[in-house]
């Protein structure tokens, strides 16, 4: 006894609308990614002299004129600050930590980062500074 077999028929499948949806998405990242990163600026003082630094991984604490604080481009409080210094150069001693103030914010907020840095165990510290325009 014979069955009948039914005509299958081959549907092809599209790709379009999967590529559609890929670069979607890809734009939305891109967007996304733009968006988060956008850091406060910071007009750092300027000096007549200084020196660069050349340690590969310093960490740099960034001070905004409205008083917002972050380490290595990521948003802290100053408790989490002094915390995460502290762990940072226990795993890495003597790595120089460098902190770029803006210009306009009160000097008592520096001083009191300055304290944060050094009682976290920071020996090297520096004030980032752009260099003076002659003229």
């Amino acid at each position: 006894m014979e069955i009948p077999r039914r005509k299958t028929s081959r549907k092809e499948l599209s790709i379009i609308p999967l590529i559609n949806i890929i670069f979607l998405l890809l734009i939305f990242f891109l967007l996304a990614g733009t968006i988060g990163t956008q850091d406060d600026p910071v007009q750092v003082p300027e000096a007549e002299s200084g020196e660069q630094v050349l340690h590969p991984d310093p960490l740099e604490v960034l001070l905004t004129a409205q008083g917002g604080m972050q380490l290595n481009h990521r948003p802290v409080s100053p408790g989490m600050l002094e915390q995460t210094l502290r762990y940072r150069l226990n795993v890495m001693p003597g790595q120089p930590v460098i902190i770029s103030a803006d210009g306009l914010l009160p000097a008592a907020q520096l001083i009191e980062v300055m304290r944060i840095v050094s009682s976290a165990g920071a020996r090297d510290v520096m004030i980032a500074t752009a260099p003076r325009e002659e003229g």
